[in-house]
């Protein structure tokens, strides 16, 4: 029994990324309950079936959902149960001698009463435990968002001094710094090609801003475009 545990334990391990935690403790539970039984069935009340179903019961309830932590409740009582009346029926040896039965079935009532008070007890207190995580939970995703919302903010600062809003152009402050160390860097030849619009001036007055604002916006494009990779362009 030892040996298989470990064996479960070691499988949980090797696979802890692939499924959720719910998950591993429904196989540690699943496999506390096979123990029992099977320790139950061979050795009755003398084994350690009992502290494991005592072990099981405490485990789901705390960290599994109410529904499933009693019926792996329910499950351990039947499994007691079963495991007894196969010890009496089948493993018990001829020469362990007479059983005592009642102080089995005293057992079993007084493990079935354990269980329910242990359940009352433990259930407010697994209330608490996840009301207090979910309340975490909404605390970091308040945080993650604020935060993300501060980096979008800086982006967006850092965008505003550096590019031109309306081409999306670097600005003057970015051709500075471009030309700065490009001096610095030692270059021996550059050229700096100026561009004008001739009578832009007549778009805006004669056709409004909006159309200026969109031949700006077209020219900035074309020039992205062109120079793509072979010149700093800026406005």
């Amino acid at each position: 029994f030892n040996l298989m545990t470990g064996c479960v334990c070691l499988l949980l391990f090797l696979i802890r990324r692939r499924i959720s935690f719910e998950w591993k403790i429904r196989v540690l539970v699943g496999w506390g309950l096979i123990f029992a039984g099977l320790s139950i069935s061979f050795n009755s009340i003398t084994g350690t079936g009992e502290s494991m179903i005592f072990f099981v019961t405490t485990l789901s309830t705390v960290l599994l959902h109410r529904r499933s932590g009693f019926v792996l409740t329910v499950s351990a009582v039947g499994i007691f149960v079963l495991a007894n009346v196969l010890y009496l029926l089948v493993f018990r040896s001829p020469q362990a001698g007479t059983v005592d039965v009642p102080n089995i079935v005293v057992d079993g009532l007084a493990l079935s009463l354990f269980l329910f008070l242990l359940r009352q007890i433990l259930l407010p207190l697994r209330s608490s435990l996840y009301s207090t995580i979910a309340k975490l939970e909404r605390q970091i995703s308040e945080t993650e968002r604020h935060a993300g919302m501060s980096r979008m903010k800086d982006e967006e600062i850092a965008r505003l001094a550096f590019y031109d809003e309306l081409t999306g152009l670097p600005n003057r402050n970015l051709f500075r710094d471009h030309v700065s160390r490009r001096i610095g860097a030692d270059v021996q030849r550059a050229v700096l090609l100026l561009l004008d619009i001739q009578d832009f001036r007549i778009v805006n007055t004669t056709m409004g801003s909006e159309y200026g604002d969109r031949l700006l916006q077209d020219v900035g494009n074309s020039l992205r475009v062109d120079a793509a990779g072979a010149a700093f362009t800026a406005r």
